[in-house]
């Protein structure tokens, strides 16, 4: 899978071998080198509004129920998300990434017209998420993270699938996007293709709060493809960013060298 997904970065024109480096330090946090969709098997614990190791999906639902409700989860709401219940990352994913973003302070999605309207209800009655949440069709779980750096968003998926295959290509994505665990090669060109898309606007932005757009350390690759896969246009620092950086600064450590100086 690694080398499947440097193979398609370089044939794209990504050649900087600190960008490639973040970018496999990236897939390593993201995915563990594994063609996956995203698991949410999270425990109840990380959930929580107070947890200080709150994850970003928790956040995300927090503020849907901070919009629709003006209050957090409570625990049995989010024991209902959790990994106690079979079913719950179904719910889980449609809360974090499925709802219309607009209105929603620090929420962004980009589920074009897939987008869950705040007319579905998180809760059906205190303690009670809505069943309907649990439907696998709707956009939060069908578009959750798949492939090396986990593309996610319907909008994402339909931008990248066509930018390499073309509108049928796309529309075959878009209708079913679990065909890209079906290969390694789709995935990683997938994968290649959204850092390629994104790859001008990070550099765009980054430089606006600090960052460097031609990376020359393993360090600055890091900062600069977790930014790239965040999308490339939030403002630094984010919480997920500093989260982000220090998940794929610890798989670099692990599992990637640079050699300066190759001999042969």
């Amino acid at each position: 899978m690694a080398e499947s997904f440097m193979d398609f970065m370089r044939k794209l024109g990504i050649t900087n071998k600190y960008i490639l480096a973040g970018a496999l330090a990236t897939q390593a946090k993201e995915s563990g080198f594994k063609n996956v969709a995203e698991r949410g098997k999270y425990p109840v614990k990380s959930l929580l509004p107070n947890s200080p190791g709150l994850k970003t999906v928790g956040r995300r639902v927090r503020r849907v129920f901070q919009h629709q409700l003006g209050r957090d989860p409570l625990e049995s709401e989010l024991k209902q998300l959790s990994s106690e219940n079979p079913k719950g990352m179904i719910a889980l994913f449609n809360i974090a990434y499925g709802y219309d973003p607009k209105g929603v302070k620090g929420y962004n999605t980009y589920q074009l017209d897939s987008a869950i309207p705040h007319s579905v209800k998180v809760v059906t009655k205190t303690g009670v998420i809505n069943p309907d949440l649990f439907n696998p069709e709707l956009a939060g779980y069908k578009y959750r993270g798949r492939g090396p750096i986990q593309t996610t968003f319907k909008e994402t998926y339909y931008k990248t699938a066509k930018a390499f295959g073309g509108e049928s290509f796309a529309k075959e994505v878009v209708d079913d996007p679990d065909i890209i665990l079906q290969s390694t090669a789709m995935a990683a060109r997938m994968s290649a293709g959204f850092a390629k898309m994104n790859l001008n606007k990070a550099k765009r932005n980054i430089t606006k709060y600090g960052g460097v757009a031609n990376p020359q350390t393993l360090e600055e690759g890091i900062l600069f493809m977790c930014y790239l896969a965040g999308g490339g246009g939030a403002k630094i620092p984010a919480r997920w960013y500093d989260y982000a950086i220090k998940a794929a600064t610890n798989a670099a450590n692990k599992h990637i060298r640079i050699v300066e100086n190759p001999v042969g």
